[in-house]
């Protein structure tokens, strides 16, 4: 039998997933359009637009016989 002090933890701790819709981040955030090389780039990803620049979060592997890799990346408009 479940002690009570312990179904109260579980029963407060936050959903999975739900972190970024919590942090205090996610009110400047504004969800972009993800472009074809983006797309191509990366096997997953989310991308948003952040004070004038572009913040990307995405996997990416380079090699089936290479680990993923997790990438973020935050640019300025144009740059190349």
């Amino acid at each position: 039998m479940a002690r009570a002090g312990s179904l109260r933890r579980q029963a407060a701790r936050p959903e999975r997933g739900s972190g970024r819709q919590e942090s205090p981040l996610a009110g400047h955030l504004i969800e972009a359009e993800q472009t074809d090389a983006d797309r191509d780039e990366f096997i997953k990803l989310k991308k948003w637009t952040l004070g004038g620049r572009i913040l990307t979060a995405g996997v990416i592997q380079h090699d089936t016989d290479l680990p993923v890799m997790v990438m973020v990346v935050l640019e300025e408009p144009g740059a190349a």
